[in-house]
């Protein structure tokens, strides 16, 4: 009984043995067994392309991406580098003149080099055999002179040198070719670690380098989104497909989708056929969507990941929830058809039928907490742990003022045969439109959810710009040779008092001209100012290097419309 899970384990064993690894230049790989469906490894990238060689190079350079992605792990790729063996090459001419057959050469050599299995050890009741085999130590079977005197008995007892039937001859080993649906493909996989070990960001990290990135044949190729739904069309240009736990995640829920819609409609269907009206169908249905207020905080709370298994606790409590809104629409239309008044009605419900809503809630909580610390069920336990608790809760709001908003359909009952049964009519409520309470409470939602979310937003863009503003009081911005420029003065100074008289006497005459004479006097005063600041500027500037004080700041000043031209003519 190990206090530690087997994913803690692999992930420690990898932090020991990874920086072993690579120092000695080598891969490893920490496998873990999937709790469902076996597959490569986690993030497996299927390779298609026109040729092997461009299949090969895209592979090595998708490797390479894999091990730059963050939180991908232990990569690798399934091409085996070139290797050369030893073959024996059987002279058939001499073995056929000494009675020896290829096949008793071929058995030799395999029971010298342990690939003959002599037969298995009978002891009891075993799950799986073992195997006697007989083997040559591994020093003699690493020499090929030593093997090449290794007797074959012929058809009538002689011995004869295995050198004198044929001779070994040093080989390269042809690359192991994959195929999937009868197309060549590539493997690139890679195992996922970290806070965010779901594949799909792995995959996300890996598209994003690959934005850059062009194939050998010119292509840019991406796995996004048709890659994560099946392989590429043709083999004509270089593509790939994501694989791995991905297509086990994406197989499963969108199985597990179209049987909770299936699951949907019938119960749709049932309710409508039962109580022969779509309104109190809806109503009945309503509290399902609840169930995920409680599962997934209670996936969060646990720490638990939303698996297949809590799909099927969700579908799961589907069914529970229905059965609760149907023991209080029921009685609760039982009781309109008695005469009794739909609010009367409705307290009469939840005084008769709350207990049994409970008991059945508590014991469904109670089962699924027992299976709690189960590795394989522990997403069912904790939909149907939470879900089932904060759903019953709700059943038991939503339901009755469901009824309150839908009482005309209660008045309004179907009989035996689908005919309508008026019961009770309350000509005001029928005449006059009103939404149902429901309606209004999820519109009410719905708006204030709006409004706080954009007014969330202005005030992040008000912070920001001020923010920026702030910053920018401490930035340089650049001065250009375009706009007028004015050294920092001494107030004390008399050039100072001089220069501030001179801007005042402009500023007080650069007022809007209201005709084209003002217009041209204006600029000409500009012009002198422009030009009475430049001499006087100079000599300060002089001063300021020769006096080795530090260098006076600039501000910036404005642009005006003849300074161009002056420049120009200057």
């Amino acid at each position: 009984d190990r206090q530690r899970l087997s994913h803690d384990i692999a992930v420690n064993a990898r932090e020991i043995l990874k920086p072993i690894a690579d120092e000695l230049g080598a891969k490893i790989q920490i496998v873990e067994m999937p709790p469902g469906p076996p597959v490569l490894q986690t993030v497996v990238a299927e390779i298609y392309g026109p040729d092997a060689k461009t299949r090969q190079q895209v592979a090595k350079d998708m490797t390479v991406i894999f091990e730059s992605a963050e939180g991908v792990v232990d990569v690798d790729n399934y091409m085996a580098d070139e290797y050369e063996y030893w073959r024996f090459e059987v002279d058939t001419k001499k073995a056929a003149r000494r009675g020896i057959s290829v096949n008793t050469i071929n058995k030799t050599l395999a029971m010298v080099m342990g690939g003959y299995k002599l037969g298995d050890v009978k002891k009891g009741r075993m799950l799986e055999a073992t195997y006697i085999v007989i083997q040559a130590p591994l020093g003699v079977r690493s020499e090929i002179n030593r093997l090449g005197n290794m007797p074959i008995t012929g058809v009538n007892g002689e011995t004869i040198p295995l050198t004198e039937l044929g001779r070994f001859v040093r080989a390269t080993e042809d690359p192991i070719v994959y195929h999937k649906d009868l197309r060549d493909v590539e493997y690139v996989t890679g195992e996922m670690t970290g806070r965010l070990g779901a594949p799909i960001y792995g995959m996300f990290g890996i598209e994003d380098l690959l934005e850059n990135y062009i194939t050998p044949d010119g292509e840019k190729i991406t796995g996004m989104p048709l890659g994560l739904l099946g392989p590429p069309a043709d083999d004509f240009k270089s593509a790939f497909e994501w694989g791995g736990e991905w297509t086990v995640t994406y197989e499963t829920f969108r199985d597990m989708g179209g049987a909770f819609m299936a699951a949907m409609l019938l119960i749709y269907g049932l309710i409508v056929w039962e109580f022969k009206d779509f309104s109190l169908g809806g109503l009945i249905m309503a509290p399902i969507p609840l169930t995920l207020i409680g599962i997934i905080p209670g996936h969060w709370i646990t720490g638990a990941e939303f698996t297949a298994t809590s799909m099927i606790g969700f579908i799961a409590l589907a069914g529970i929830v229905v059965r609760n809104s149907i023991l209080l629409v029921e009685f609760v239309k039982h009781e309109v058809e008695k005469g009794i008044e739909i609010h009367d009605a409705i307290i009469n419900a939840g005084k008769a039928r709350i207990r049994p809503i409970l008991i059945t809630a508590l014991t469904l909580m109670a089962g699924s907490y027992m299976i709690l610390d189960d590795l394989i069920f522990k997403g069912m336990a904790v939909s149907l742990l939470f879900g089932a608790g904060v759903a019953t809760v709700l059943t038991l709001v939503v339901i009755p003022l469901g009824c309150i908003s839908l009482k005309k359909h209660f008045y309004e009952c179907a009989g035996p045969n689908g005919e309508k049964v008026i019961h009770r009519v309350d000509e005001d409520e029928i005449e006059e439109f009103k939404l149902p309470l429901w309606m209004r409470i999820y519109s009410a939602v719905i708006s204030a959810a709006t409004w706080i979310f954009y007014i969330g937003r202005m005030l992040v863009m008000v912070v920001k710009m001020a923010f920026d503003n702030f910053a920018g009081r401490f930035k340089t911005a650049p001065v250009s040779e375009s706009f007028v420029t004015e050294p920092a003065v001494d107030l004390n100074s008399e050039d100072s008092s001089n220069t501030k008289q001179t801007e005042d006497a402009v500023e007080s005459k650069a007022k809007k001209p209201t005709n084209e004479t003002d217009k041209n006097a204006t600029s000409e005063k500009k012009s002198s100012r422009k030009k009475a600041v430049k001499k006087k500027a100079a000599p300060k500037k002089t001063a300021a290097k020769k006096s080795a004080k530090p260098k006076p700041k600039k501000r910036r000043g404005i642009q005006l419309k003849d300074d161009k031209d002056e420049n120009n003519k200057d």
